[in-house]
């Protein structure tokens, strides 16, 4: 028996001693006074005498704070197969599909504005039913329709919905949006497309955000998404609206105006607000839905919005991942308006990025599919292997990961709970104390 080198301990400012082991993601807090017997059992658990407290030996045990000799040294060949299983399991697509790169908004951070435009066709409909059937061990298929900005192109989403529903398949999809166009024909239809996740940016404030997310040309976004918010919550619609408020050094302070504006104005569990960290790489990335951001500043933000601002509502403990992405799982693919594939949503609209074309069904750069896939993935990554939080971290971002490698750049791809382990713990266990509060006063 051994403390286990996935476990840690810290005297608490504010809640005594915390503990934590990343390979159970468990949790434990004592009394302050309890610091030196852990201290003493993590040095040498054999030579501690458990009969005089069997139920510490117990909490320990169960918690995987101690563990048999050789539990630790196979963790990670064990969680290294089960994320890989989950990275080519063929019966499930996920397929990401870009009906159009046009787009009615003219933010200036936008990763798409210095490409051509384009309108999906027919003939390209029509093959990418044909590519989904050729793989016949899909079983279900997770869907997102983006763009540009997707419902300009409401019509073929409708349309090619149809087709990919008679294929029988199961069916679940999501749609990112600046939600301008989220009118109350959109609403009636998005049960028949399946649709249970809508994510729409709010950039801050009413001024803020007219200043980054205005029409092409010039004119205000803010008041008509928040219309279409209104009539999409009044509606029978189930589902869940993801407010993404892209957060960087210039409008980081309204992110609290945002996150009370919603809560105060619908008090509906359907809806939620996260911030998006805005990471510029060179200019081909969307903040909308960019997942390489600095995990540091990323960790400071969730601190100060529960120490100063009271939103208890964002990740202060981590979660058990199997990770990948679409850049990292072989069944998964990101088609734009021509046909074209790609393995990273960032990618849509460069040339060099793309893998295949459904128009061109026996032309694949397997090449370039081979070095997303394994290069961008942190499974051999050494530092990785040996990493405390590697059973509760899924790598960070392939794309950025990638761009390490091959460019001089250094992208921060840890988890942020890596920089801010101590004050995030802290954090949930004042929140689980206060729910415990709040649950005996109903």
């Amino acid at each position: 028996m051994r403390w286990s080198r996935y476990s840690t301990y810290f005297q608490s400012q504010r809640n005594g001693l915390l503990l934590y082991n990343s390979a159970s993601n468990s949790f434990l807090q004592m009394e302050e006074a309890a610091f030196g017997v852990i201290k003493t059992i993590s040095e040498n658990p054999e030579a501690y005498d458990f009969s005089k407290d069997p139920g510490l030996y117990f909490n320990l045990r169960t918690a995987g704070f101690l563990v048999d000799e050789k539990k630790d040294d196979r963790l990670y060949d064990i969680l290294k197969m089960r994320r890989l299983s989950s990275n080519y399991n063929n019966g499930v697509m996920l397929l990401t599909i870009a009906p159009t790169r046009n787009c009615n908004f003219g933010c200036p951070y936008c990763y798409e504005k210095n490409k051509d435009f384009a309108l999906m066709t027919e003939e390209t409909e029509n093959n990418i039913v044909e590519f989904i059937k050729r793989r016949k061990s899909v079983q279900q298929i997770s869907l997102v329709w983006y763009g540009g900005e997707p419902l300009l192109a409401f019509e073929r989403i409708l349309s090619l919905n149809n087709k990919i529903t008679s294929l029988g398949k199961s069916i679940r999809a999501m749609i990112v949006t600046n939600g301008y166009g989220l009118n109350e024909k959109v609403i009636r239809e998005l049960e028949n497309l399946h649709i249970k996740t809508i994510q729409i940016t709010l950039d801050g404030d009413r001024e803020t955000h007219d200043s980054r997310r205005f029409l092409l040309g010039g004119g205000k976004t803010f008041d008509r998404i928040v219309a279409n918010l209104d009539g999409l919550l009044k509606s029978a619609w189930d589902g869940k609206v993801n407010i993404r408020m892209n957060v960087d050094e210039t409008n980081k302070g309204d992110y609290t105006k945002v996150h009370h504006f919603i809560e105060e104005r619908y008090k509906d569990k359907r809806i939620s607000v996260y911030p998006g960290f805005v990471h510029i790489e060179g200019d081909e990335t969307n903040p909308d839905v960019a997942c390489c951001f600095d995990s540091e500043k990323k960790g400071e933000f969730l601190c100060e919005q529960a120490d100063k601002n009271g939103i208890f509502d964002l990740p202060v403990f981590p979660s058990m991942v199997l990770g990948g992405c679409t850049m990292t799982k072989r069944n998964a693919y990101v088609i734009g308006p021509e046909g074209e594939i790609y393995k990273c949503w960032d990618d849509v609209g460069i040339p060099e990025k793309v893998v295949g074309n459904v128009n061109e069904p026996d032309q694949w750069n397997m090449g370039l599919v081979a070095e997303e896939m394994i290069e961008g993935s942190y499974l051999e990554d050494e530092e990785c292997k040996s990493c405390f939080f590697f059973p509760v971290c899924d790598g960070g971002c392939p794309r950025a990961r990638l761009a390490n490698k091959k460019k001089d750049v250094k992208y921060g791809t840890c988890t942020y709970f890596r920089s801010h382990l101590e004050e995030l713990l802290e954090l949930y266990f004042e929140q689980k104390e206060r729910k415990k509060v709040c649950d005996g006063c109903n």
